[in-house]
């Protein structure tokens, strides 16, 4: 990855395209893997904050 220029802005665009496509599939199995190996716990706080889009 350059530090400036366009390039830089390439690898930026490359960079978010990439996590807006493959990252929330990521989650998803991570999210199912957890579920199935992991018990959950019951917190007084409640459930976590949905991520800002």
């Amino acid at each position: 990855m350059t530090d400036s220029g366009a390039g830089f802005g390439v690898d930026l665009y490359r960079l978010e395209k990439a996590a807006k496509n493959h990252l929330p599939t990521v989650s998803m199995v991570y999210d199912k893997a957890i579920g199935k190996s992991c018990v959950k716990v019951n917190s007084p706080h409640g459930p976590p904050r949905p991520r800002p889009s």
